[in-house]
């Protein structure tokens, strides 16, 4: 199973500013140069800010194995709303439907969804609505960054025998509802006009190994 560099890094991390939160250390939004400063310090590289469009901003940094996109949504002069945390894996003989959904309902570090292009998102919203510390943001991003050794371990683990798994099977562009709703209802309650997940089916992939 591959693991993150990064995670015992923002880890390690969190768990040494953990004595010294201050109420001044609550935010309620978040932005780009901000987990920008959080990456750096957890030793990421090459990281890019972005912003394709108003109201969206982009950071992405590779953890060692290929690229995360932290996608911020609901973005005003004060910061962003929402953020959704995407690593996106290349189309596979090995992505199944019944794989897929078992690892959704095994693990909670992040939900697979086919993406519009046939790839696989693994997805993980975070929302600071409410007020979050700094030490929690790098602890869902450490609790993220397991999720792609996870998801490899899982589907390299599934061993099946229906139709839909027969090896060389192609995969649906679309998924079923049971695949993709918790992503779907999120994204639709807060009504963001930006497609994510149009945008992130025309970024690059990491192979399953």
């Amino acid at each position: 199973m591959r693991k993150s560099i990064l995670v015992a890094a923002v880890t390690a991390a969190t768990a040494f500013s953990s004595t010294e939160v201050f109420a001044a250390d609550v935010i309620t939004r978040l932005t780009s140069d901000r987990l920008t400063t959080i990456l750096k310090a957890a030793g990421a590289t090459e990281i890019e800010a972005t912003k394709p469009e108003a109201g969206v901003e982009v950071v992405t940094f590779s953890d060692g194995t290929g690229t995360v996109n932290l996608v911020l949504l609901e973005c005003a002069a004060d910061g962003c709303g929402m953020l959704q945390m995407s690593i996106i894996f290349d189309k596979d003989p090995r992505f199944t439907l019944s794989a897929l959904n078992s690892f959704n309902a095994t693990y909670l570090n992040a939900q697979a969804a086919i993406m519009p292009s046939g790839n696989i998102g693994l997805i993980r919203l975070y929302l600071p609505g409410g007020g979050v510390t700094e030490d929690n943001v790098r602890l869902n991003l450490a609790v993220y960054l397991e999720s792609p050794g996870l998801f490899e371990k899982h589907i390299q683990s599934q061993v099946t025998a229906s139709v839909d798994t027969k090896p060389g099977a192609a995969q649906p562009v679309t998924a079923p509802k049971a695949l993709t709703l918790g992503v779907d209802a999120t994204l639709a309650a807060a009504k963001p006009k930006f497609d994510v997940m149009k945008w992130l089916s025309t970024k690059p992939g990491r192979r399953l190994r």
